[in-house]
């Protein structure tokens, strides 16, 4: 019938109260606004037990503590005969646990929104050098779609780039892999990437920085930041062009 005949001390504890102060009482009398009778009354009657995690549970009587969460079985106890006799509720109190899974929650979508709205082009890779994941930017930096990307390396990409020369930039000295290798973050390296879109190279300014375990010294992942300077470098060529030819024009002059 739910009424108390054995309380631990954890249990009472909880509760405000001494376990003898419990013995004899009715759960549902203790606490009125319990919603889970219908679960209670279940477990009896099948002999079937209930197993739940982070079950909510408010103290009405007080209401200072809010909320509360819980992981909690109950369990029919039966005779010899098979009838059931009693209930064992077992309580494992998860408040803290469920707080900070949200806070961890609410971190991971304040870090997936500015990942997917910021304006550069964003790479994560793992200690391979292979790729695990790219923002919207710099797909379309890039020029290509996640699954063409998603599982290549710097090795695998080493075709489509050239250094400012116009010379080719080997896989291995991309600074996404030395910074894996040497655990240093690299920056201010350019890197002409060819865009399939485009049909054209994509100039980007790019820094790596390699991500550490607690206690480990060589990294685990590294993510590359890059900016789009494709316009800045076409001003750039142009200007010198353009000085070139002014400087012939002025140097070849008979006045």
């Amino acid at each position: 019938d739910f009424n108390f005949i054995y309380v631990n001390e954890a249990y009472a504890n909880n509760a405000g109260l001494h376990p003898e102060d419990l013995i004899g009482k009715n759960h549902f009398v203790l606490y009125p606004n319990d919603e889970n009778e219908a679960i209670f009354r279940r477990v009896r009657d099948t002999g079937v037990p209930a197993k739940y995690r982070d079950k909510p549970f408010t103290y009405h009587d007080q209401p200072h503590r809010g909320t509360t969460y819980w992981d909690w079985t109950l369990v029919p106890v039966k005779d010899e005969d098979g009838s059931i006799t009693g209930l064992v509720l077992s309580l494992i109190e998860t408040t803290e646990r469920k707080r900070a899974e949200e806070v961890l929650r609410q971190s991971e979508e304040r870090y997936r929104l500015l990942h997917d709205t910021m304006l550069q082009g964003v790479v994560f890779q793992d200690a391979s050098g292979e790729i695990i994941s790219m923002n919207p930017v710099a797909e379309r930096i890039l020029g290509k779609d996640p699954e063409d990307f998603i599982g290549s390396s710097s090795i695998g990409q080493e075709r489509y780039c050239i250094r400012e020369d116009g010379s080719t930039f080997p896989g291995e000295e991309h600074p996404a892999m030395v910074a894996l290798r040497t655990g240093v973050r690299i920056k201010g390296v350019i890197m002409g990437v060819w865009n399939l879109r485009d049909a054209d190279y994509r100039w980007i300014d790019i820094t790596a920085v390699p991500l550490f375990r607690p206690g480990e010294l060589r990294p685990y992942q590294v993510y590359t930041v890059f900016e789009d300077i494709t316009e800045r470098k076409r001003t750039e060529q142009a200007l010198r062009r353009s000085e070139g030819k002014y400087r012939h024009l002025f140097d070849s002059m008979a006045e």
